[in-house]
């Protein structure tokens, strides 16, 4: 019985190997995920403009507009925005007006949502924070637009 024994022992030394059963201490290997890129949306670049012309911005076109000081500090910007794309979408973009390279007025101008050639009326808020002086004639030496991304 003690040789039956033995030879069991034996069997099962043969079978998982002379050190027994070695704990696993390597991971499995496995290849990373690789991270997605996110590109970052572009910032549309600012396109000068007229004052109280008209100008296509994106898909959208903004008419008839004006700007008028209200009191030393502060200006209303006001006009017609139309949607002149295929998709329906609300208009968001910034006028901002210069001396040089100095921000004298930036105002934000945002529609609600308009169907394809669809327009509505729209008054732009001044951005006060932005504000160095009021952008009334002569001071201001250029206008730009730009889309908020």
């Amino acid at each position: 019985m003690v040789r039956a024994l033995s030879s069991i022992a034996v069997g099962v030394l043969v079978l998982t190997g002379c050190g027994g059963n070695e704990p696993a201490t390597q991971a499995a290997t496995t290849t990373p995920t690789p991270t997605p890129t996110v590109t970052p949306t572009p910032t549309p670049s600012p396109q000068a403009v007229e004052a109280g012309e008209p100008f296509t911005i994106g898909q959208y076109e903004f008419t008839d507009w004006s700007f008028l000081p209200t009191s030393l500090e502060v200006s209303d910007v006001y006009g017609m925005v139309s949607n002149r794309g295929e998709a329906p979408g609300a208009a968001s973009f910034d006028l901002t007006f210069f001396t040089g390279s100095v921000v004298l007025a930036r105002f934000s101008c945002t529609s609600g949502q308009l169907q394809p050639s669809e327009s509505e009326r729209v008054e732009c808020d001044q951005s006060t924070a932005s504000v160095a002086a009021t952008p009334k004639e002569p001071p201001y030496d250029r206008i730009t637009a730009q889309l908020r991304a």
